[in-house]
């Protein structure tokens, strides 16, 4: 399984501030971000299927 994703260092605040002994401060912009809709996307078992997906959704990609 490949999961892609990022996440802002204060949606999981107490593993940030065990690790780095700062608690980081959820900016205001991402104040819905544990209510927002998770997204999902099953792809066969494929690695040009995977690569072409990457690179179809990056901002990189999507540019070149």
């Amino acid at each position: 399984m490949i999961a892609l994703g990022c996440a802002h260092p204060a949606k999981f605040p107490e593993a940030v501030e065990r690790a780095t002994g700062i608690r980081p401060v959820l900016p205001p912009a991402l104040g819905d971000l544990l209510g927002r809709r998770e997204r999902i996307t099953a792809l066969p078992n494929d690695i040009g299927a995977v690569t072409r997906f990457i690179r179809a959704h990056s901002r990189q990609g999507a540019a070149a």
